[in-house]
């Protein structure tokens, strides 16, 4: 506090420390209210000295009402201009007075904690209650991909040669079949863990087999200087043929589950080892950990909830309604948890439908599924094969109503932590799958599962798309097959690119005989595209005397120019800024992309395809050399620091 009593005197200090106090207290650990103090007392001081320099600014007036002990008289614009100023101090490299310039995380860091800090004296009165929100691109799990995606990586899809649209349907297409094929073999694998539970249960029901209770009994019996092996010796004692045996010992373990035994562990064990070990019983009498790996991601994929949420899911799972075959479920929360229960960076979708509302308990999730275990089907399966852990009784009351519950094999601890799926069981899955036609060696994750599940519901109405846009926590707008995907954007710029020279070429080549079989295109083809590239802004390219010809009257033609940008006059200025433009627009794609998508393709990628475009003609033009040179000053000037990217957004 000293560096604010000397600033801010000591009537203002003291009601900072009650209102600190009063925040603080509750709910947040020691170490967490430091950093927080030490952060907000560095934004105070620079404040005051800020203040000093600019006597008319926001500064000055919340220096000066700090100072008479009012801070909650503020004006919320002035706190909210104020935050603003911290913001552009820390993103400013020449602006050392607040701190030594840092990366974009820590950048984003400091302006989260100084947001709450804030936020929670305005609502224990001590500021006015404000709203501000200013963060740096980082790129942190922005760039998720989706399946098809990693299909492209992977050499399986090629999108190179398609136009837009054909790009964007067999994107579309491509996720709806990887997902399927994702899910069909999850479904795979669940059914046949189902069906050995099934045959578990079946030999279960044997009369011939023994209690738990009676084979304890029995195997005192097994001393120490018997000969033969403890399954030969049961066999034959009890008249068993194999399944009966293997039904006893899965029993035998049921019934120990179940109750609290005393057994002789090494006769135990050796009977337990007789028939292949735990592994083997465990799936007669449980779900193993291939059954519990298969059913939780077919919930991601069919409800599409991040993780934490999946992880959180209640044993009464369902509510009892169905509606045109799809279930309604309960949830815990659509959204991520944060701490000190706050969520940040959530868009909430203020629609009511009967697809459920995102802040519902409830959600209503798909049933029907094409020659695949529907997901009631799959939740009722792995209620009935838990059903002995759940009366386990070491099993905590607390874990009770948790859908996830389960043992490892040869343990009788009920466990609910899911942790051991993400980092074991599913890349055990992705082994397994190495040999799957499609799916074999792709880097798949719960993340990429979902981005991909999002993306194949782009195609349905605008209420699905607001539905979408809140689930995945993404900003507002619409959300094509390329959401915040890079290659699907690549595709659709080079497409682009190739229109925009089509018709560059067109109007070059106008009036030169045979010019569309040189191409070989069709003489209407031509035409077609010279019509457009003038329409486009291009008439400068045409070097014909024809000069009776009609421009298309079509309106849904959009023109790629304005009228008074038509023309890129060659000099160094010029090939200056249009290298600039290039690099500033491929650099900026990532992050207008992933802010706003459907804005970004409507009128930004026109420009790259554009700036693109010319600046390849330089190159292959008698301007080459000189552009080279203009590059490699670029080139220099921005590594220096004495040129920088265009504000263009």
């Amino acid at each position: 506090m000293t560096p604010l009593l000397s600033l801010y005197g000591e009537r203002f200090c003291n009601s900072f420390s009650r209102a600190w106090r009063s925040a603080f207290s509750d709910g947040f650990s020691e170490v967490t209210s430091y950093k927080y103090f030490a952060t907000t007392v560095k934004a105070l001081s620079w404040i005051a000295v800020v203040a000093l320099d600019r006597p008319k600014g926001a500064e000055a007036r919340f220096y000066a009402a700090c100072q008479r002990g009012r801070p909650n008289f503020l004006s919320r614009n002035d706190i909210e201009e104020c935050l603003g100023n911290i913001f552009d101090s820390l993103i400013d490299k020449d602006d050392q007075s607040l701190r030594k310039a840092g990366t974009p995380k820590s950048i984003n860091t400091m302006m989260d904690g100084l947001k709450s800090t804030f936020s929670h004296l305005a609502n224990v009165g001590f500021f006015p209650f404000h709203t501000f929100s200013a963060r740096v691109f980082d790129g942190q799990g922005a760039r998720t991909p989706s399946i098809a995606t990693l299909l492209i990586d992977a050499g399986k899809l090629d999108l190179d040669e398609m136009g837009a649209e054909a790009a964007a349907e067999v994107f579309a297409t491509k996720n709806v079949e990887s997902l399927d094929a994702l899910r069909a073999a999850l479904c795979k694998e669940f059914e046949n863990e189902w069906r050995a539970f099934e045959r578990g249960c079946q030999l279960l029901t044997d009369s011939k087999i023994p209690s738990g209770e009676e084979t304890i009994e029995i195997l005192k019996k097994y001393g120490p200087t018997e000969v033969i092996n403890i399954k030969d010796w049961l066999v034959g004692r009890l008249g068993l043929d194999e399944d009966q045996y293997i039904g006893l010992v899965a029993r035998l373990v049921r019934d120990i589950n179940l109750k609290i035994f005393h057994i002789h562990k090494k006769k135990y064990n050796r009977l337990v080892a007789s028939v292949g070990g735990h592994d083997v019983i465990q799936r007669l009498i449980m779900p193993n950990s291939i059954a519990l790996n298969a059913a939780y991601h077919i919930v991601i994929i069919d409800t599409l909830l991040n993780d934490g949420s999946v992880a959180q899911l209640p044993a009464d799972i369902f509510t009892g309604l169905v509606k045109r075959g799809n279930v309604e479920i309960h949830t815990v929360s659509a959204n991520k948890n944060r701490k000190n229960g706050h969520r940040k960076n959530v868009v909430t979708a203020a629609v009511a439908s009967d697809m459920g509302t995102i802040d519902s308990p409830t959600m209503f999730v798909t049933g029907k599924f094409k020659n695949q275990t529907p997901f009631k089907t799959v939740i009722q399966r792995w209620l009935t094969m838990t059903d002995i852990i759940r009366r386990n009784p070491r099993m905590k009351k607390s874990h009770e109503d948790r859908l996830w519950v389960y043992q490892r094999a040869g343990q009788q601890v009920v466990r609910t932590n899911m942790q051991s799926v993400g980092a074991y069981w599913w890349p055990a899955f992705l082994v397994r799958l190495s040999r799957h036609p499609m799916l074999g060696g792709l880097r798949l994750t719960r993340m990429v599962i979902r981005k991909t599940g999002l993306n194949k519901k782009a195609e349905l109405d605008d209420l699905q798309y607001a539905i979408n846009t809140a689930m995945g926590n993404h900003a507002k707008g619409h959300m094509p097959f390329y959401y915040m995907d890079e290659l699907g954007i690549k595709a659709t710029l080079a497409s682009l690119i190739r229109t925009f020279l089509d018709q560059w070429e067109a109007v070059a080549v106008r009036g030169i005989s045979s010019a569309a079989k040189v191409l070989g295109i069709t003489e209407s083809d031509l035409s077609r595209r010279f019509q457009l590239g003038l329409k486009a802004g291009l008439d400068f390219a045409d070097v014909s005397s024809d000069g009776g010809l009609e421009f298309l009257t079509n309106e849904n033609v959009s023109p790629c120019l304005a009228d008074d940008m038509r023309l890129l006059p060659i000099d160094d200025t010029s090939m200056e800024q249009l290298e600039l433009a290039r690099r500033t627009l491929d650099a900026k794609m990532a992050d207008m992309l992933h802010v706003n998508p459907e804005r970004f393709v409507r009128v930004w990628l026109p420009w790259v395809a554009i700036v693109h475009v010319y600046a390849d003609k330089l190159k292959s033009s008698r301007f080459s050399l000189a552009f080279a040179e203009i590059c490699s000053k670029v080139d220099n000037g921005l590594r220096t620091g004495s040129l920088r990217l265009l504000y263009i957004w």
